[in-house]
């Protein structure tokens, strides 16, 4: 399970299929396989502001707001949001 309450969220394309990405209030982001239900924390960790919404930028990046920034998420070649 994910800690924190869930906010933000976009699905992952391409190469990043099958994965949803999910920006919390106070966890950080996590990276969630939906097969296996697998939850990852990539970004944030013990000092992780609060996270809000989540948005797909015209590069194909995500961007994930925080307490007192913007985070961008650039996907793997092949793979993106939505």
């Amino acid at each position: 399970p994910i800690p924190g309450d869930l906010d933000g969220s976009a699905l992952g394309t391409g190469v990043l299929s099958g994965k949803i990405f999910v920006n919390t209030n106070s966890a950080g982001v996590w990276q969630v396989d939906l097969l296996t239900k697998e939850a990852i924390q990539i970004a944030g960790g013990p000092t992780a502001t609060r996270g809000d919404f989540v948005a797909v930028a015209p590069d194909g990046s995500l961007l994930l707001t925080q307490t007192s920034q913007i985070v961008r998420l650039r996907p793997p070649p092949g793979g993106g949001f939505g």
